[in-house]
């Protein structure tokens, strides 16, 4: 299992994405979002999903 980094959305919501190994011997990327892990087959699409729910809760904060 090898930490990949933080990634910081805006002021209260904290995710990172987590290189792991899973139990076929596979390289996979997890991402922890409110408690779920979401898993994905590379970083790239790991990264697509941080930066998609970080528009998501920019759009929706700026609405409030």
């Amino acid at each position: 299992m090898t930490f990949s980094g933080f990634i910081f959305l805006k002021g209260q919501t904290t995710m990172y994405i987590q290189e792991v190994t899973n139990e076929k011997g596979a390289t996979v990327y997890h991402v922890e979002d409110g408690g779920c892990i979401q898993e994905f087959w590379t970083r790239e699409q790991a990264q697509e999903y941080v930066d998609y729910v970080n528009e998501l809760f920019t759009h929706w904060s700026e609405a409030q």
